[in-house]
């Protein structure tokens, strides 16, 4: 019962330091773009890592590993693709982006919104 008490306590005190550090280096608007660059990425980057490293051994013990292995690529290209649309629609509004090659109509309501997002993002 201790050692659960212990895991219980480190684990509300890593959050509680997380949160309170994570609030004090949003606070300045230089930081959060500096740090945003680099932290996102980097927290999908792990997110990514620990759960293939976790459900990719089971998955291709349980079934063919190179269905697997092709299903897994195929999704990571979806994403990136996926990614890269939506980091060039707000550019695709208002002129042609160089991925985007289609000309975007959007009621204006909506482009308001995803301006203010990626300036927000930005």
């Amino acid at each position: 019962m201790e050692q659960y008490l212990a895991v219980f306590g480190l684990a509300t005190l890593g959050s509680v330091l997380g949160l309170v550090g994570g609030i004090l280096m949003l606070s300045r608007v230089s930081w959060r773009k500096a740090i945003s660059v680099h932290a996102i990425p980097f927290a999908a980057g792990v997110m990514l890592s620990v759960s293939l490293l976790d459900v990719l051994p089971e998955a291709i013990e349980e079934s063919n590993a190179g269905f697997v292995l092709k299903v897994v690529l195929l999704v990571m290209v979806v994403a990136f693709f996926f990614e890269q649309f939506f980091m060039h629609l707000p550019e695709a509004i208002h002129t042609r982006s160089n991925f985007c090659l289609m000309e975007i109509s959007l009621a204006p309501q909506v482009q308001a919104i995803i301006l203010q997002f990626s300036e927000q993002i930005q």
